[in-house]
């Protein structure tokens, strides 16, 4: 799996992802998880050579690993995964610019329904995680919307969320 990622390719053939179906789920998945955490690493060490601020990570291998892997690990609605595809959003901007640029909406949203469609909560849990990257949880903020709308079992849960959320954030004694 890992050399197939590597390759320098766009979009995955449907031959190869036929292919890489006959994977067990459970050596698909957790290779998966592995070229998560890869694609992170390559990224800091690119950006420790300050190679990182080149504008065509393309050249980057691991900069479309990233995105066959979310497109899988939603694909299979692989929710042992939820804690390393979070990792991503965890990163500060530059990191989801560089894997994503201006498209995260097309990998990085769909991915993070499949996994919390049936349990928002995980994402709601994100966005109440003390940290200083505030943007990357426009990503969850959307999710969690579009859950509402396409699952209103979970409306209130959201709801709740999203108000105890603001709450936090007005209180002058805490910060979200």
């Amino acid at each position: 799996l890992m050399e197939f990622f590597t390759q320098e390719q766009e979009q995955v053939t449907m031959e190869a992802l036929t292919l890489l179906l006959k994977f067990p789920r459970n050596t698909l998945v957790a290779d998966c998880k592995k070229m998560l955490k890869a694609g992170l690493m390559i990224q800091v060490l690119e950006y420790l050579e300050e190679d990182y601020h080149d504008p065509f990570p393309e050249k980057n291998p691991a900069w479309l690993a990233v995105t066959h892997c979310l497109n899988i690990i939603g694909a299979l609605k692989a929710k042992e995964a939820l804690p390393e595809v979070l990792d991503l959003l965890r990163n500060d901007e530059f990191t989801l610019e560089y894997f994503f640029g201006d498209f995260p909406d097309y990998s990085l949203t769909p991915t993070l329904f499949a996994l919390c469609q049936d349990d928002p909560r995980p994402l709601i849990n994100y966005l109440h995680e003390p940290f200083k990257y505030y943007f990357n949880r426009i990503h969850a903020s959307d999710t969690l919307a579009q859950i509402a709308l396409h699952h209103p079992e979970h409306r209130e849960v959201i709801i709740e969320g999203f108000r105890s959320l603001w709450e936090k954030c007005l209180d002058p004694k805490q910060s979200a």
